[in-house]
């Protein structure tokens, strides 16, 4: 279970599917990887009240000859399709040049879709070898000599909007400090969640706040300075939100 809760065995997916859409290979350790581990019942309570579900996606793209491969967990809005994905449903949600946006769902799990999967390939591999055909399609996207060596985008590099839980001390001032810091960094505040105040000084209150597309970098450095705080009262949440092109 560890292999799936943790997000290894959707990074080996994405590993392929690189392959097969950029025709380049992209190593197992080049992919950025983090888990569910971390997820909580509140944090999923204060997606859903701002439009979003939690979904842990494998992300692959190509930008200016430079591949983003990263899995995390992810903000998407109610209203997108991957958002319906539960269970032991997967889905694949693919953007293209010329066919725009199209999705594969089904069930990615359990023994007769997997055992479904196992022998189509053996009844393809013996049409093939009746046939006399040992090669029908590369083993890669394309021919060994054809593929392509393309940089990983380093995750500091990454653009995006993000969803912070701040656990705080209920005092005066708190929120200037915060997006003071914030502001040093050149991020700014979409929206906020602000929760009734505690019943006691001492009591941690959640404070929610929902940015502006902002780097990587300079999201996770004020929160290195924010940290040390005294009125920070455990360690903040950060999850990515991802829109999609082609559809929503």
């Amino acid at each position: 279970p560890g292999i799936d809760v943790d997000g290894i065995d959707a990074a080996h997916k994405l590993a392929v599917l690189v392959n097969l859409a950029y025709g380049t290979m992209v190593p197992y350790r080049d992919i950025h990887v983090e888990g569910i581990r971390g997820i909580t019942p509140m944090d999923l309570t204060y997606a859903d009240q701002l439009g979003f579900a939690i979904k842990l996606l494998a992300i692959g793209k190509l930008t200016d000859g430079e591949v983003e491969a990263r899995v995390h967990p992810t903000l998407v809005a109610h209203d997108h399709l991957l958002a319906s994905v539960h269970g032991v449903f997967n889905a694949v949600f693919l953007t293209g040049d010329n066919v725009d946006a199209t999705m594969s769902y089904g069930r990615g799990a359990g023994g007769p879709p997997t055992a479904s999967a196992v022998v189509s390939d053996a009844i393809d591999i013996a049409r093939n070898l009746r046939a006399g055909i040992r090669v029908k399609i590369p083993a890669l996207s394309v021919i060994a000599e054809e593929l392509r060596e393309l940089p990983v985008m380093k995750i500091e590099r990454l653009r995006s909007e993000y969803y912070l839980r701040f656990q705080v001390l209920d005092r005066v001032g708190v929120l200037a400090q915060i997006t003071r810091v914030m502001g040093e960094h050149d991020i700014s505040i979409q929206s906020m969640i602000q929760p009734a105040r505690s019943r006691h000084p001492d009591e941690p209150v959640q404070v929610i706040l929902l940015t502006h597309q902002a780097r990587e970098a300079d999201v996770r450095q004020s929160l290195r300075e924010i940290a040390p705080m005294n009125f920070i009262a455990g360690e903040t949440q950060l999850l990515r939100i991802e829109r999609f092109a082609g559809a929503g």
